[in-house]
């Protein structure tokens, strides 16, 4: 009883990150800044925001020797997780980079088995399919020249690297809270990309416009920090796949916010392709509430 009740609590909590990552991915669009200055600004804010909030609730923040080589690469990932996705969104569209990106859940499907004890079922590749047609019919016509093909490319780059940080921080979600995990991350992201203040094509503190500066400080607080700590927390009862497959509704949250906020318009192509997702997301729901998660990793 207590395992089913843990794996609703972590549903509650994924879908709740899905809904303010979904608002994430107008920031690429809104702020003028190159994307790895706004991931080396996010980070940062959101290091000093989770360190504080964790010091407030008198929660440890030490690690364990053993994990620190983990816990290192967990970070790098993360971090060039972030800057591919945010390049893909800026040289393309919310739409186009978002979608892309959400190759993920397939990835992870099809990746995860070779380190964990859990096997690829026929049912995994059906979902699989469902959500590759979905995705089809979301991306708009393709053009092998066109600048959001650039788009993909850095989206599917991103779901890469996300889904191998997905697989290995559930490795390590069972020592340490997600809040906590979220504040290891962010500062090996933050370490990881100072030396790019050395390259031209970043930008100074000073050089930076005050509302731009407003807006990374609300991206590292309220959608960096929370939602990302949320996101994390669920891969305690959830495995790394279900997780992958639930998330693949954040591209709908994504497109809503773009059409409202930035003028995006989805086609029809899109809602028919976002109604197949999101069938599939409900199906891996109710299966994940009814079959108690027995995958560890190696």
């Amino acid at each position: 009883m207590a395992a089913i009740s843990g794996k609703k609590r972590s549903i509650i909590e994924l879908n709740i990150s899905l809904v303010i990552m979904g608002i994430t991915t107008l920031f690429p669009k809104m702020i003028d800044l190159p994307a790895i200055s706004i991931i080396l600004g996010r980070s940062i804010i959101a290091s000093v925001s989770i360190f504080i909030f964790l010091k407030l609730c008198k929660a440890s923040i030490s690690v364990q020797k053993k994990h620190i080589p983990g816990i290192i690469l967990l970070g790098i990932l993360m971090a060039i997780h972030w800057v591919t996705l945010f390049e893909s969104i800026q040289v393309s569209s919310v739409t186009v980079g978002i979608i892309s990106f959400f190759s993920f859940p397939i990835m992870t499907v099809f990746i995860e088995p070779f380190f964990t004890k859990s096997k690829l079922t026929i049912r995994d590749v059906f979902l699989g399919v469902l959500v590759i047609i979905g995705i089809v019919l979301i991306l708009p016509e393709f053009n092998i020249n066109h600048h959001l093909t650039q788009g993909v490319i850095w989206g599917l780059i991103s779901a890469l690297f996300y889904t191998f940080r997905n697989i290995l921080a559930k490795k390590y979600i069972r020592t340490y809270s997600g809040t906590h995990l979220m504040l290891l991350q962010v500062i090996i992201v933050s370490i990881a990309l100072l030396p790019s203040l050395c390259f031209g094509s970043n930008h100074l503190i000073k050089e930076i416009p005050l509302n731009d500066i407003i807006e990374l400080i609300i991206l590292g607080i309220f959608f960096t920090a929370l939602p990302h700590s949320l996101y994390i927390s669920s891969l305690k009862y959830l495995k790394a796949k279900t997780v992958g497959i639930i998330s693949i509704i954040q591209p709908l949250y994504c497109i809503i916010f773009a059409v409202i906020f930035l003028g995006e318009s989805p086609t029809l192509k899109t809602i028919i392709g976002g109604i197949i997702i999101l069938l599939t997301v409900i199906a891996e729901t109710l299966y994940s509430l009814s079959h108690p998660a027995k995958s560890k990793i190696i």
